[in-house]
């Protein structure tokens, strides 16, 4: 059994590395009384630590790390030893619905890196890696959409947008649909500052799109797959592969065939550095 305190040590040392952005923000909001978030991310934890073991996804831990941090980061896994523990930035948790999507999502994070480690991530090259995390979140977005009854518009937003700003934003995911994939594909195997994962005004390329992108390439190549464990078990280098070359790109080029000659096969990619 991990000792806990040298679980926290090491994640402190592990946000300052990878998420912290603003420290002057960090500072003002220690000072701030989080603890109603606290306890909405502590009861919603709970909550899916039941969940999880009605439907028999085992943990490695029933233990999650909740954090105070800059108002950049919502959470993710971390990985100590043998275990992948979520951890939560309760500054974002002002709200149960917000705390029923994300609670559950960085919990697959979890579950999923535990299943296959190989998914984490050890640098900020590996960090940042395109195809990592778009079949990360893709796969943590589109089991959450298995395991609760919420509505995709939940699943993938939760209560920050309404539904006129969702609808309006979907769409333009679908009209974008083939220039994200266009970016996703050139870029599969670089290190990038993933802008498809970041929430800010703008196309979906630069609001999230990759969380919708990543939903969809998940069901889409893996439908068949209906159980999470089944879905989290798929080894990176086979979804990778059934991804940008077997399957994705091939799907691609029969919806947008303009773009069949932008993608030789094989296609080498060298990872971009920092």
């Amino acid at each position: 059994m991990d000792n806990w305190e040298n679980i926290l040590l090491s994640f402190k040392e592990h946000y300052r590395e990878y998420y912290l952005n603003n420290k002057e923000v960090l500072i003002d909001n220690q000072t701030k009384d989080w603890s109603k978030n606290f306890t909405i991310v502590q009861q919603t934890f709970q909550k899916y630590l039941s969940v999880f073991s009605a439907i028999n996804l085992p943990l490695a831990s029933n233990q999650c790390i909740t954090t105070i941090g800059d108002f950049g980061t919502n959470g993710h896994a971390f990985f100590y030893n043998s275990s992948a523990y979520p951890f939560y930035c309760v500054e974002h948790y002002a709200t149960t619905m917000y705390a029923d999507v994300f609670v559950l999502h960085e919990l697959l994070h979890a579950y999923h890196y535990t299943i296959q480690p190989e998914y984490y991530f050890h640098n900020q090259t590996e960090q940042s890696l395109l195809s990592r995390n778009l079949l990360c979140e893709g796969v943590a977005t589109f089991c959450s959409s298995i395991i609760t009854t919420l509505p995709t518009q939940q699943i993938l937003w939760a209560d920050v947008y309404t539904n006129a700003q969702y609808n309006n934003w979907l769409q333009q995911c679908h009209v974008s649909k083939k220039d994200m994939c266009r970016f996703c594909l050139d870029n599969f195997h670089h290190a990038l500052t993933n802008e498809l994962f970041y929430y800010a005004d703008g196309s979906p390329l630069y609001n999230r799109g990759g969380y919708w992108l990543g939903m969809n390439i998940v069901q889409d190549l893996y439908q068949v797959v209906v159980q999470p464990s089944r879905c989290c078990s798929i080894p990176q280098k086979v979804m990778q592969n059934t991804t940008h070359f077997n399957g994705y790109k091939r799907k691609l080029n029969e919806t947008y065939p303009c773009v069949k000659q932008s993608f030789p096969h094989p296609v080498h990619c060298q990872p971009c550095t920092k």
